[in-house]
């Protein structure tokens, strides 16, 4: 605004000083005169330019009416150039539309352009985030595939490797009644319950990860999934120096969810950050609404994960630990995308991790999965 009116008070200085230069020269010094007239056409033309028709056509009146009591006063002194000044008179105002016609034609123009950039950068815009999405859906099917082929291979083998592990467990028992408190090997045989029960385990993730059992729906409270998690843990999170604390919005609606399974997924992220601090640490959950889902986020204080690694941490038997399977993450992946939901990871190397679980509080998208 403030620069609209500074230039409307240029226009109008420059036609009142070549108006005054005009109109106090003698009129006998028509080479002068003639220049005047011709000087008038800088504001029309400037006006036409910055405020287009309205401006050109406004100022080439304006001018016609200082100009014109000129030509009355002095029209018996100038019979023979009286013609071309009334001639000048009309070409000032038809150089001022004209002139400004031709501005805004290209104004339009201009407009025109700006706007099909403009749809042009939305569309392009839209098919990046389509080139996107058919990625992300291209690697869903691509994890999903392999998940399928492994599931089985995983389920054949596993029950194999459990019969001959439940003669073994079985055997261990009888010889812990039969050699007594006392025996010299009592230390041998826990060693070979101990690892008979961790490869237990072992398979029982596998099975779990090759037969994963249909979500049971049911009305939960996300906080007291968490508040479990940490009761459960803190103990063992002890031992290792590790303090945990949980950050937990208050009145948070409650979702549609297997509690069984939401809680398994939330433990392997808490026991994966821990594994991932290797001295004293911190570990921290919090809970809080975000659009239509709850995010519940797991920060830790470890080692981070390196970029490179970033994208396959859910992909099944992929791990960084000395003794691990590799399938606590994918399980996770699959239980949280059988809910509707998505995990996000935020990570750099010696920086620690943050895993976001988004759970969805549309109870008829948990219902329908």
């Amino acid at each position: 605004m403030k620069q609209n009116l500074a230039d409307l008070g240029k226009i109008f200085l420059i036609v009142c000083a070549i108006s005054v230069m005009h109109y106090y020269t003698s009129y006998t010094s028509t080479e002068f005169h003639a220049f005047s007239a011709l000087l008038y056409y800088i504001p029309i033309i400037f006006a036409a330019f910055r405020f287009g028709l309205k401006g050109g056509a406004w100022t080439g009146f304006l001018v016609s009416l200082i100009y014109a009591p000129y030509l009355i006063w002095h029209r018996a002194q100038l019979p023979a150039e009286l013609v071309i000044k009334v001639l000048d008179v009309l070409l000032y105002n038809g150089i001022g539309w004209i002139t400004g016609i031709l501005v805004e034609a290209e104004h339009k123009q201009k407009r025109r352009y700006l706007h099909a950039v403009e749809q042009l950068k939305r569309a392009n815009e839209e098919l990046e985030q389509k080139i996107r999405e058919k990625s992300e859906l291209e690697e869903q099917v691509r994890r999903a595939d392999k998940l399928a082929a492994l599931g089985v291979l995983v389920s054949g083998v596993a029950h194999e490797l459990r019969n001959p592990l439940g003669i073994l467990k079985a055997t261990i028992q009888v010889m812990e009644r039969e050699l007594g408190a006392n025996a010299p090997v009592r230390e041998f045989v826990s060693v070979f319950k101990e690892e008979v029960e961790r490869m237990n385990n072992a398979i029982q993730e596998f099975l779990d990860f090759a037969r994963p059992s249909a979500p049971q729906f049911a009305e939960v409270a996300v906080n007291e999934i968490v508040a479990e998690v940490v009761q459960f843990t803190r103990k063992y999170l002890e031992q290792r120096h590790i303090v945990i604390r949980s950050v937990l919005a208050d009145g948070l609606p409650a979702i549609y969810a297997d509690k069984k399974q939401i809680r398994q997924v939330f433990m392997n992220l808490v026991l994966n950050g821990a594994a991932a601090i290797k001295a004293a640490g911190g570990l921290e959950i919090y809970s809080e609404p975000l659009d239509h889902y709850i995010r519940v986020r797991f920060k830790d204080t470890g080692c981070g994960i390196p970029a490179e690694n970033l994208t396959r941490i859910f992909d099944p038997f992929f791990t960084t630990k000395d003794a691990g399977t590799g399938l606590g993450l994918a399980v996770a992946h699959r239980i949280v995308d059988a809910h509707c939901g998505f995990i996000e990871v935020v990570s750099e190397a010696g920086q620690g991790a943050e895993f976001s679980v988004y759970l969805p509080i549309n109870a008829e998208r948990g219902r329908d999965a």
